[in-house]
């Protein structure tokens, strides 16, 4: 996180643990950064076609960043909660 610009945005694209990704956002947070969850449903296949499945959660400005470059890659993507989603939510569905 120290080498990133105050402002930049780390989005989360694997299958961590919702403790992780609450850690991972405190860190951000304290360090003038941003963090999103976005867990990848599909398999490299998927990605090559641009038909993954993305589920998003974090605060919602930087998920509105996100998307232009998440409909490049994803089918569709799922904002767990338009208003508000605390990062830890789309790794509980990733490992549900």
């Amino acid at each position: 996180m120290a080498a990133m610009k105050p402002g930049a945005l780390h989005a989360s694209m694997s299958t961590i643990l919702p403790a992780t990704a609450r850690r991972l956002a405190l860190s951000h947070s304290d360090h003038g950064t941003a963090y999103v969850a976005a867990p990848v449903f599909g398999r490299p296949e998927a990605a090559a076609a641009g038909l993954l499945w993305i589920c998003l959660s974090g605060a919602t400005d930087n998920r509105t960043r996100l998307l232009p470059i998440l409909h490049r890659c994803a089918n569709s993507t799922f904002d767990l909660a338009p208003r508000l989603a605390p990062p830890t939510w789309s790794s509980w569905l990733e490992i549900s």
